[in-house]
């Protein structure tokens, strides 16, 4: 189902369902976000939308007789657009301070209109998402960002930048790289991924992660576990086999073909892969210069037509030496030049290439 997606806030992100709603009701959602005028006519004739009544929550044309509607509607979506609108008056933004939700306190938590007094209220969130968003919105003062240096969060305490520092440091403790697993950033968790310090249960986790950009990097890591590597090869294998195969799964593909930790019987599937398909010849030249590729592999291989796959069989150091002789007379020179510096060829073989 297409979407439009709204802004993003720490924890969660808002869709409104497109194909679900006439082109007309789509185009009230937008108009209602800009309208100079809006009323409590409009707003009433909107009791059953949730998407609509929150476009009109983001309005900042609303009355202050509106926002109080909204901001004590069911919806936490609708009271998190009042929470960042910028007309919503003082005492709105107070009672909000105390929503239940903590969606709704996040989002209050980054509007610039806050007073002191509710920044340091919401400072002391239990919620580490609340403490956050206070940590980033320009108008909090110097006294409360000092104390949010200290919080026990690394969510809190370090910007993305600082965390992406930590989760790609070997040298950072197991503690706090578990706490980077939960990182709302894909490039924290994928620094994370490919730290060849991060323990085998963090691994676990970000082998389910919704990024192929993350499972890529795990799959390239030398740590990773076999059994995890082949819980990945599963699943972007199975993509293929079903012909849905995208750039992600590709990617994991080529890590998995590059690492020499991954089992034989997987590079072996990958190399099982209908290779008439010229998208994926790239996965057999990865396979073909990984060193721990079995003998039988790399003699199937150097058969393939594509002479980038031949040449990265005949520069394999485990590259047998009746593949090398037979390689040594290829058509291609730079499989016949490759074969030459290879340092496992013989002697015998190299003068005759």
């Amino acid at each position: 189902m297409s979407r439009i997606r709204h802004r993003r806030r720490i924890g969660e992100s808002y869709d409104i369902p497109v194909s679900d709603s006439p082109p007309d009701l789509v185009s009230q959602y937008f108009s209602l976000a800009v309208d100079k005028n809006p009323s409590l006519e409009i707003l009433q004739n909107l009791s059953s939308d949730e998407y609509a009544r929150s476009s009109l929550a983001r309005n900042p044309n609303c009355t202050e007789e509106i926002l109080q509607r909204l901001a004590c509607d069911e919806s936490v979506q609708v009271r998190a657009e009042v929470a960042t609108n910028p007309n919503t008056s003082m005492e709105l933004l107070q009672q909000l301070s105390c929503d239940e939700s903590n969606i709704v306190r996040s989002s209050l938590a980054r509007n610039p209109n806050c007073t002191g007094e509710i920044l340091q209220s919401l400072a002391c969130d239990e919620s580490v998402q609340v403490r956050a968003s206070v940590k980033i919105n320009p108008s909090t003062p110097e006294e409360i960002m000092r104390n949010l240096a200290g919080d026990e969060s690394i969510f809190v305490r370090c910007n993305e930048d600082e965390r992406r520092q930590l989760a790609g440091n070997p040298n950072t403790s197991v503690d706090i790289l578990r706490q980077l697993t939960f990182d709302e950033s894909s490039l924290v968790r994928s620094l994370l991924a490919e730290n060849t310090n991060t323990s085998t249960d963090i691994l676990e986790k970000l082998s389910d992660d919704n990024s192929s950009d993350i499972r890529s990097e795990l799959a390239k890591n030398l740590n990773t576990p076999t059994w995890i590597l082949e819980k990945l090869g599963d699943g972007a294998l199975e993509a293929i086999d079903y012909s849905i195969v995208d750039d992600g799964d590709a990617a994991i593909i080529y890590s998995l073909a590059n690492n020499p930790n991954t089992p034989i019987d997987l590079l072996d599937r990958i190399c099982s892969i209908d290779n008439e398909q010229k998208d994926y010849l790239v996965f057999y030249r990865h396979v073909a210069r990984n060193v721990n590729a079995p003998d039988y592999l790399l003699k199937n291989i150097a058969n393939y037509p594509d002479s980038e796959t031949r040449c990265n069989v005949a520069n394999n150091k485990n590259t047998p030496v009746s593949v090398l002789k037979k390689l040594a007379s290829d058509k291609d020179q730079s499989v016949r030049q490759a074969v030459a510096s290879n340092p496992n060829t013989p002697e015998a073989i190299r003068k005759n290439i």
